[in-house]
């Protein structure tokens, strides 16, 4: 029987560097075989982690040369040496995809799950399959001869006791049950019970780097019975724990690396630190320093240092990769599922469409119907009406759907097919094949591949619902990672900081050395304790927590070494990691000359100020055809807010399935009176009118798309106005006003604009009696009355009655006018605000115009001139760059100022 034997090594203490380190290693174990009498030829070197065999077997070869040992992980030597067994259904795979397949069905025959609503069992199902694959790892550390054992008193931890947490428990128990049926793992052939191929092995030695490998921990601690068995620890014993720090038996040794360059920046906020990660970076590109490793610490802040590296053009080979779900790809696979569904929304249909190259003309086509009917519904798209290109689109979008909805009993690979079958059509299949994260996407969900397992475990789940399969599609890209290819000669390597131990870098770049992403303490086991979890051998807070420091401590080898950490996180104070403060004291004691504030490697740019002037384009040849009364009031506000929206038309786009707004609200209300009013009889009850208001405006919001619930508030609005509004009507019909048009469209050709027409539609059209008869305007509105009454104070700045005015005086001259605001507030009694000088208001107004369109012909600029709310809520305040003028624009009050 043998121990397990430490070797003496130098490397944890001694200040070496990472090729110093590894010589040390190989020199430190071949002295260690020939003093037990181990053949080298036949011993097995276990490293921790593949980027390592390749170093320590060159320092073996050019150190100590001879025979060179097997070098391996333990992944890799018991690769070599047993084939993979093959997959059975309903067992862990560790395939994530097919696992959670499987657990649905185990699921589903658990009692304690029926009834959970769709969000509790999605997050039941992750809890299992994180857990049981957790349980399954640390089982494969126990021995073969010892595992069943194991499962056992893993059972007694988790039996008995009741209580809040019984649910979780059961999942638990659900969890061990499916670990403990896993087929033997590869690694088993590394125990001397395997009596496979370590029956030959001469010695075994284990080298410790960045934390302790349980696993060959376990293999040494089972060939020790019968071989030599040795241990080389290049970390050090960092301390006790790092949990028990107030011990007064807490020991701490020096740090094993001496860095030249050890720096410490204190960043603003996010984007500060990633400006600064990056110039550190190039910075040592620069001068000839590398590799050098960017240690991703904070996931989302190194994503956007490597967007800044590759304006720089670093070549950057990223070890790390992210989500296959925040891919473009993947982005593209969920918005065709969602077109699929049966509560897709008209928005997310045609998104889905503009993802397909092939169809763009048609689909903006589509789209600009939409929007000019105002279909806010699926339902409400009336194929008839759409141009043949898009008639087309929608016809396939149509037949697609169907299909889906009367898939309801489809298995799984059904589904696949089914799906693969859209995406064929479409041409998306190919798009996602020539992307390397679309060739990912479907590899992981297995379009175009059969995989004899996946397919069993589908079928033996039975026919899945079209929520299920899209909850699976979903998951199955949020657990899978895409890692790109590394591009040719990156000098950049982007890795966790475990995997940077032990490695030639130049320099390291370390961000996120705050509380928040370095040392702070993750859930590990959704189901279980930390004291179950540790049963378990399962790892746990302060082990990983431990390992962190560990690894830290082996990245001070580099020799340049630059930590960075923010102050700022939005709206939230960040402070150092503790780790980074043990780190700083441990150095400070060691060297306290050599630690400098890092220095702000940012290149200075001297930039020439250049003053921004207010903008007057001129632009004769983009003048409309033809002006609303809106492009007036626009044109007079703000000549170039009229440009930016009127000329160039760059009024945003809203969402098309969207919530009803204060004005669709009177848009609505202006539908729901004309119907009203074209089809009353003056000689009915008031009850009669009011019901007649009602119908009418269940009908129109029927029409509108818009249910009970999101319209609620507009429709008990609509409901105190009622008795107001037919108050006020009674009123008007007394002294002989009546009712004679409504939302009338008028379009006229004014001689003072030279052929440009105007066009506006007249809310209401009534009859005065009296001597001469007079036409009343009346524009309904649903805003203040206070801030209409101040608008007709100064009729010369009116536009809207006036404009009217003006149309009606083209349409029917020499007839008498009047116009009015009527403002529908609720709840209040109804009077009109009439235009105090409507004549005068409106010849000023065509004439004022058409000097203006003249100008503007000629090539007058058109001035930002807008003051006060104009500016405050105008889109094209980012356009006009009014809040970083010089100086005030010195031009003309308006463009009628010589009118």
């Amino acid at each position: 029987m043998f121990s397990i034997t430490p070797i003496a090594s130098a490397a944890a203490v001694s200040g070496l560097g990472v090729d110093d380190v590894w010589r040390e290693a190989a020199e430190s174990v071949s002295a260690w075989l020939q003093e037990v009498g181990a053949s080298a030829r036949h011993a097995v070197i276990l490293l921790p982690q593949v980027r390592h065999l390749q170093l320590a077997r060159q320092a073996w070869s050019r150190h100590v040369g001879g025979w060179l040992p097997r070098i391996e992980t333990p992944q890799t030597l018991s690769g070599g040496w047993l084939p993979a067994s093959p997959s059975v259904p309903g067992l862990i795979t560790f395939d994530v995809a097919v696992d959670r397949l499987t657990a649905v069905g185990l699921l589903r025959e658990a009692s304690f799950t029926r009834g959970s609503d769709p969000l509790a069992l999605d997050h039941a199902l992750t809890a299992l399959v994180q857990t049981a694959h957790g349980m399954a790892r640390a089982a494969g550390l126990v021995p073969p001869q010892l595992r069943e054992a194991h499962w056992q008193a893993c059972r007694e931890v988790l039996t008995g006791g009741r209580g809040p947490a019984g649910r979780e428990r059961a999942l638990a128990m659900l969890a061990l049950e499916w670990a403990a049926l896993q087929m033997p793992p590869r690694t088993d052939a590394l125990f001397p019970s395997a009596q496979g191929e370590a029956a030959g092995v001469s010695a075994w030695v284990a080298v410790q780097a960045g934390g302790v490998d349980p696993l060959a921990q376990a293999v040494l601690r089972a060939a020790s019975l019968s071989q030599p068995c040795g241990w080389v620890d290049l970390d050090g014993p960092a301390s006790i724990t790092l949990a028990h720090e107030t011990s007064s038996c807490a020991v701490e040794l020096p740090l094993p690396g001496r860095p030249q360059v050890f720096q410490v920046a204190v960043c603003e906020d996010f984007e500060d630190e990633a400006q600064r990660s990056a110039a550190q970076v190039l910075h040592h590109l620069s001068k000839g320093e590398s590799p050098v490793v960017l240690v991703a610490q904070d996931r989302v802040l190194v994503r956007r240092v490597q967007a800044l590296l590759a304006r720089q053009q670093v070549a950057i080979q990223d070890e790390t990769g992210w989500k296959l779900s925040t891919t473009t790809a993947a982005a593209l696979v969920m918005a065709w599922l969602r077109l699929l569904r049966s509560q897709a929304s008209l928005d997310e249909v045609v998104d889905a469409l503009k993802l397909v190259p092939s169809q763009q003309d048609a689909v903006r086509s589509l789209e600009g119907v939409l929007r000019r009917r105002n279909w806010r519904r699926l339902e409400q798209v009336e194929l008839a009406r759409l141009p043949a290109p898009a008639a087309l689109v929608w016809q396939d979008v149509l037949r697609l759907r169907g299909q889906f909805e009367a898939s309801s009993t489809y298995l799984l690979q059904g589904w696949l097919a089914l799906f693969e079958a859209v995406l064929t059509a479409f041409g998306l299949v190919k798009v996602l094949a020539s992307d390397p994260a679309g060739t990912q996407v479907l590899a992981a969900l297995r379009v175009s591949a059969r995989d004899a397992v996946f397919e069993q475990v589908g079928r033996s789940l039975g026919p899945l619902d079209v929520s299920l399969f899209v909850s699976w599609v979903d998951q199955t890209l949020e657990h899978a990672s895409f890692v790109p290819a590394p591009e040719p000669g990156a000098l950049v390597v982007v890795t966790p900081l475990s995997h940077a131990v032990l490695r030639p870098f130049a320099a390291a770049v370390f961000p996120g050395a705050d509380a928040t992403h370095w040392g702070a303490p993750e859930g590990l086991h959704p189901l279980l304790t930390p004291a179950q979890a540790e049963a378990f051998g399962l790892p746990t807070q302060d082990r990983a927590l431990l390992t962190q420091w560990v690894s830290m401590r082996q990245l001070t080898r580099v020799p340049r070494l630059t930590l960075l950490h923010r102050l700022n996180d939005v709206d939230e104070r960040l402070l150092p990691s503790p780790l980074l403060e043990r780190l700083l004291l441990l150095w400070e004691s060691e060297a306290p000359a050599r630690r400098v504030e890092a220095r702000d490697v940012r290149l200075p740019q001297w930039v020439v100020p250049l003053p921004v002037q207010a903008s007057g384009p001129a632009a004769p040849s983009l003048l409309p055809t033809r002006l609303s009364a809106s492009a007036c009031d626009a044109l007079r506000t703000c000549p170039y807010r009229f440009f930016a929206l009127r000329m160039l038309q760059l009024q945003s786009v809203d969402e098309l399935e969207v919530g009803p707004e204060k004005r669709d609200y009177g848009d609505w209300l202006h539908k729901v009176l004309w119907h009203f009013h074209s089809k009353r009889t003056v000689a009915v009850s008031r009850e009669e009118s009011r019901e007649q208001l009602r119908r009418v405006a269940r009908d129109s919001q029927t029409l509108q798309g818009w249910d009970d619930a999101e319209f609620l508030p507009y429709f008990a609005s609509f409901e105190r106005l009622l008795d107001p509004y037919l108050d006020w009507l009674d009123d008007r019909e007394a002294k002989g006003v009546y009712w004679l048009d409504g939302e009338l469209e008028v379009t006229v050709s004014p001689p003072q604009w030279a052929g440009v027409k105007m066009h506006g539609v007249i809310d209401r059209l009534d009859s005065v009696a009296g001597e001469p008869p007079t036409l009343q305007l009346i524009d309904y509105k649903t805003g203040s009355a206070q801030a209409l009454r101040q608008m007709v104070n100064t009729p010369e700045e009116e536009t809207q009655l006036a404009f009217y005015a003006a149309l009606m005086q083209s349409l029917a001259p020499g007839q008498a006018l009047q116009a009015a605001y009527l403002p529908l507030e609720d709840g209040h009694r109804l009077r009109e605000i009439p235009h105090p000088d409507l004549e005068h208001s409106a010849e000023r107004l065509v004439d004022g115009i058409g000097h203006d369109l003249a100008r503007l012909r000629a090539g007058a600029p058109l001035w930002p001139l807008g003051q006060g709310t104009a500016c405050t809520y105008c889109q094209a305040r980012g356009l006009c760059r009014r809040d970083h003028w010089a100086e005030p624009v010195a031009v003309p009050v308006s463009l009628e100022g010589a009118s």
